[in-house]
């Protein structure tokens, strides 16, 4: 779908059709009455500010497409005054290899993001939110008798532990994400 394809427009719902590859820049930016997509398995690329203002308000879980390997900055980002509280779980899956500067910005209803991405190379700067603008923050929580201010939980789901502590590095708290000081957890499947 080419750069500033449907920037602007009246859209209210989109499907995307299986064997469209990227979603250009800008390509549903400033659809302010897109309230859910859904996106192909087939889709590689979403580009810069592709669904940057749209509001997506009928979805609560954004699953990334199987072949995503590259959000770019800015994709999902809301405004700091009409944040997304909306979507409370997001899907990345085994393919990303980039997320890019605030790609998913002020989604503050966001609590859990599954991460299946053993390639993740780079997580962009307050690609989940910052201080003032997190994707989720819900009060103290306690762990171990101690407490801790929470955030989004980013569950690393890859078996192998080096290759799930290297992704869940990724995720640095309070410079792409806001967790609170409880970071990641990592599955531990020589327990399961």
């Amino acid at each position: 779908i080419p750069d500033y394809a449907f920037n602007g427009t009246g859209l209210t719902s989109l499907t995307i059709p299986e064997g469209i590859t990227e979603i250009g820049n800008s390509a549903f930016s400033s659809c302010g009455k897109l309230d859910e997509i859904v996106l192909p398995d087939s889709i590689t690329t979403i580009g810069d500010y592709a669904f940057s203002g749209a509001p997506l308000k009928n979805m609560q879980t954004l699953t990334l497409p199987a072949e995503l390997e590259s959000v770019g900055d800015r994709a999902f980002y809301r405004n700091t005054d009409s944040p997304n509280t909306s979507i409370t779980s997001m899907v990345i899956g085994e393919k990303v290899t980039s997320i890019g500067d605030h790609a998913f910005y002020n989604f503050q209803g966001l609590k859990e993001v599954d991460v299946y991405a053993a390639g993740l190379e780079t997580v962009g700067a307050s690609a989940f939110g910052d201080g003032e603008h997190n994707a989720y923050h819900d009060g103290l929580i306690e762990v171990d008798g101690l407490y801790y201010q929470s955030g989004t939980e980013f569950q690393i789901q890859i078996e192998d532990h080096d290759t799930a502590q290297a992704v869940a590095d990724k995720f640095q708290n309070g410079v792409n994400c806001y967790t609170g000081e409880v970071k990641s957890l990592i599955r531990d499947y020589d327990n399961d």
